[in-house]
């Protein structure tokens, strides 16, 4: 549930390259990616997303007896594009979900 897959759409790679150790005795870090599928989270994602947090009427009753309802928390990653994890966290949040990243 909540994971779109693409057929057409390659995977993305990222690597990390460490340097010679430096005078401070620290090691320069270089991180270099290669965007693929997750560059395509669009509009589609986002409405699975949506019917994801937002609560059936069992969970509606659930969290009026006091109990916690399912899908309490959004957990967020900077390995998509910035506009639809702002978007998801602005209405996740204003849904009473509580939202990490």
């Amino acid at each position: 549930r909540g994971v779109t897959r693409d057929p057409t759409a390659v995977t993305g790679v990222a690597v990390q390259i460490y340097g010679a150790e430096g005078r401070e005795g620290g090691r320069e870090k270089v991180s270099v990616a290669c965007d693929g599928a997750n560059n395509l989270v669009g509009e589609r994602e986002m409405a699975e997303l949506r019917r994801l947090y937002r609560p059936t009427a069992s969970q509606r009753w659930a969290r009026l007896a006091g109990k916690e309802a399912a899908h309490s928390a959004l957990l967020l990653q900077l390995e998509l594009p910035l506009e639809p994890m702002v978007v998801a966290a602005d209405e996740a949040h204003a849904a009473g979900v509580h939202v990490c990243l």
